[in-house]
């Protein structure tokens, strides 16, 4: 195996073992904040900490991983996650709402980082490859799709605490994913220079596509997905229900992965991430409907694989926007404001499924999704040949 190959197996193994923590506790987050608060408002407060905090490590994470790789960067995360989870474990031990806070805003660093997985996937692969490596390394998600739900129904009640068991895993899975790491050869990633200013670059028509797409696609499924498994309570069905609907989403998120790239190249980004927005207002549509456990599992894996076309869509995108100097200013940005709505959407999924239901968190992303539909088809339409 050439280091080439090397590099993305490990990374798509790592990005694995990662993103199945992510899915173990994720279910479990705001329904440990119901438990300890009562409030569906203040129960989503914790992942809200978690996206406020990524947003704020992430783009000290590009500059950070400019000067000393992505590799130190990854393994920081990973030794965040084991405090993390500590930290979360002792908050459900004592019932101490705002010391499991505390613990998200741990599990922020990781968050901050998990993002330049893709990046890292671009960078170590060959000019022409760059699509295929990418959608290889995120299909590692599948494991985590697999993993993380049967995880995650297991160490519910591993622990005497409800929960703890959960936070007990998600300690020792950060420690395999270190193992790997400490294998991983990375190429050096080019050190920031000043390069063009930011105002020149957010007057690209295709940065601008680029960023909306991340955004909107993190955005509406995190607005979604952590209104999900409180209304899944409420509509009495069961917790392997909703570790079921999770993991269906996991794999319309990752398991795309293994074509998203093919037709990357085929049809280009912004044709994928149109299909993406598509996908999403279909998923709008669901929503609107008598919900039942079937209908949560077609929602969920439709978000999840339009998530993945706007995602790695607009990751290919965005490498086309900036030069190698540029290459930590413009992704630390990128990811920054991404991670800041994402927890703004986390923040707003509990109130507005407080105030308005089910169907108003799915209705509330619309403008969002019809401001993202016009901007695909303006980029596709000023790219197509002009008749003389």
């Amino acid at each position: 195996m050439n280091r080439e190959s090397k590099s993305i197996l490990l990374l798509s193994l790592s990005l694995a073992l990662t993103l199945t923590g992510h899915v173990l506790i994720f279910p479990v987050v705001s329904l440990v904040g119901m438990k300890l608060t009562g409030q569906a408002s203040l129960a989503v407060v914790p992942l809200c900490l978690a996206y406020f905090s990524a947003t704020f490590f992430s783009v000290g994470a590009a500059f950070f991983m400019a000067r000393w790789g992505r590799k130190l960067g990854f393994m920081i995360g990973s030794l965040a996650t084991i405090l993390s989870a500590a930290v979360g474990y002792q908050g459900i031990v004592q019932e101490n709402f705002w010391l499991f806070c505390v613990a998200s805003v741990i599990y922020g660093v990781q968050l901050g980082t998990l993002p330049y997985f893709r990046f890292a996937a671009l960078e170590s692969a060959s000019p022409g490859l760059q699509s295929k490596a990418l959608g290889l390394v995120m299909s590692g998600g599948v494991i985590a799709a697999l993993l993380g739900p049967s995880f995650s129904s297991f160490s519910i009640h591993l622990l005497e605490a409800e929960y703890g068991g959960n936070y007990l895993i998600l300690g020792v899975l950060p420690v395999c994913v270190l193992l790997l790491l400490s294998q991983l050869e990375l190429p050096k990633v080019e050190k920031f220079e000043k390069g063009r200013p930011l105002k020149t670059i957010f007057q690209d028509p295709q940065f601008l596509l680029a960023l909306t797409a991340c955004v909107i696609g993190y955005g509406v499924m995190s607005l979604i997905m952590i209104a999900t498994p409180l209304a899944m309570k409420d509509h009495g069905l069961s917790f392997t229900g909703i570790t079921s609907v999770i993991k269906w989403h996991m794999l319309g998120m990752f398991l795309p992965g293994f074509f998203t790239g093919h037709l990357i190249n085929r049809w280009g980004s912004t044709k994928v991430i149109l299909a993406g927005v598509l996908l999403n207002l279909g998923v709008i549509v669901i929503n609107n409907g008598e919900m039942s456990l079937n209908l949560y599992i077609l929602s969920l894996l439709l978000l999840g694989v339009g998530w993945n076309f706007l995602y790695l869509g607009s990751t290919q995108l965005l490498a086309q926007c900036y030069a190698p100097s540029e290459a930590a200013k413009v992704q630390g940005v990128n990811e920054s404001i991404t991670l800041a709505v994402n927890a703004v959407c986390a923040l707003s999924a509990g109130l507005l499924y407080q105030n308005l239901g089910w169907s108003g968190v799915s209705l509330s992303a619309l403008p969002a999704l019809f401001g993202a539909l016009l901007m695909a088809l303006l980029l596709i339409y000023s790219k197509r040949p002009q008749r003389a």
